[in-house]
């Protein structure tokens, strides 16, 4: 059952619109009963009939603002309004299933299963979807993940009927926990229940890519690019290309990244996998193409993997010249991109433009631990080859695996100027003039 309520002007305006409305209503009302057709009164202005009309309209209207004043108090929140709607309904399930959605936002954990138990004595087979649904909401919002999990299991086993994208929903709450095996088999469930439903055939075409089973992720990519919708049909086209590509199909692999990108051409992985493929063909003019391509259009936040793919490409022509002046030029048309900049320090570095790398390194802001790590790095590799400054490159380097003990490049190079990462802080075991 749905609302049955006579709903109030207030659902549709706020307080003040209706003191317009109202006045503007009986304006309106009276305006027409004193024209007639030939614009002659209807009624005399003083007439008797015309006070009585007049006297109806106003208190219509007092009647119309209590009833809204009255609703407004009693709906002055969506938990009263689904209260009010189940108790005018209590044998309908839905108004304390929708209580049950209203209340997961505060989190009211006893006020929800109250409403659960009550909805679960109403409800029919596709009411249950719903509750299992704000079940399994609830536990994550209260993070108990064990019942959660237990909650996921039992969906799974159960011999009831569920509805097409039910168990995709689960599925996909499931894959957030990282319940990947669980998963699984709520995606194969859901493609039981509705074999072309779109996210299960997507989502299993991505498990099977993953392990390498290239014909039923091509099988799976295909069916999810068939029943996608417009708004599915890019990713899906860019997930078919991907199995093709793996496959060595790369006529084919083109021709659905092309697709994918005509409909949504902000996506930014495409662009990377054309040039990839252009590049292995050595087709450099292709490969550039797209990657100008998605410099123009991909939204993304970073667009180091394009950067990166790029330079490779250019160096391997003998233009590595001018592709660092694309780069630099890259970071000012970019300047919030920090990994863009911090790829083109580390060119810097390799150029042997020692100065140049420290200035860019110095710009950089904003970045992770890790991040923060390979600029010390780079400062000390500046300061020892660019400066001679041994003593201060070691204090960088040990500095980066401070911040991070896995960095792996501060760590060798420490000992290949002879000094233990592992030792206290003091002076090089036997500085080694050797460039590192």
């Amino acid at each position: 059952a749905g609302l049955s309520h006579w709903i109030p002007l207030n659902v549709f305006m706020t307080e003040g619109p209706l003191l317009f409305a109202l006045p503007g209503l009986v304006f309106s009302v009276a305006a027409l009963v004193e024209k007639g057709a030939g614009g002659e009164p209807v009624f005399p202005m003083f007439d008797w009939r015309s006070r009585v009309l007049a006297a109806a309209i106003v208190l219509a209207a007092a009647a119309m603002g209590w009833q809204t004043w009255g609703r407004a108090r009693a709906w002055k929140n969506e938990e009263n309004l689904w209260k009010t709607e189940a108790a005018r309904h209590p044998k309908a399930a839905l108004p304390e299933i929708e209580l049950m959605a209203t209340l997961l936002r505060p989190g009211n954990r006893e006020a929800i299963l109250a409403a659960q138990q009550r909805a679960r004595a109403l409800a029919g087979p596709a009411d249950l979807d719903r509750i299992v649904e704000y079940e399994a909401r609830l536990d994550l919002l209260e993070k108990d993940l064990v019942a959660l999990k237990s909650l996921l299991e039992r969906e799974l086993d159960a011999k009831r009927p569920t509805q097409p994208g039910h168990l995709g929903e689960l599925a996909a709450l499931a894959e957030s926990m990282n319940f990947k095996e669980l998963a699984e088999e709520l995606w194969r469930k859901e493609l039981n229940v509705d074999p072309k439903s779109f996210a299960a055939n997507y989502n299993l075409a991505q498990i099977e890519f993953q392990r390498k089973n290239d014909q039923a992720a091509l099988e799976l990519a295909a069916r999810a690019a068939q029943f996608a919708n417009r708004k599915q049909r890019a990713p899906a086209f860019a997930q078919y290309a991907e199995v093709l590509t793996d496959l060595g199909l790369m006529d084919e692999a083109i021709r659905q990244f092309e697709e994918a990108l005509k409909i949504d051409s902000s996506m930014y992985i495409p662009y990377l996998r054309l040039a990839q493929i252009y590049w292995g063909r050595k087709d450099y003019a292709g490969a550039e193409n797209a990657l100008a391509r998605g410099l123009r259009d991909a939204n993304v936040s970073s667009y180091v993997d394009l950067a990166t793919i790029y330079l490779s490409i250019m160096s391997e022509q003998g233009r590595a010249a001018e592709a660092m002046q694309w780069l630099m030029q890259a970071i000012q048309n970019y300047p919030t991109d920090m990994p863009l900049r911090l790829l083109a320090a580390k060119a810097l570095l390799q150029q042997r433009e020692y100065p140049r790398a420290r200035q860019v390194y110095q710009s950089l802001a904003g970045l992770n631990q890790a991040q923060q790590a390979e600029v010390l790095v780079g400062l000390g590799q500046v300061a020892y080859d660019g400066d001679h400054d041994h003593a201060g490159a070691e204090r960088l380097w040990r500095q980066a695996l401070r911040l991070d003990p896995r960095q792996k490049t501060a760590r060798a190079l420490l000992i290949r100027i002879g000094v233990d990462p592992d030792s206290p802080v003091g002076p090089s075991v036997a500085p080694n003039p050797t460039k590192p």
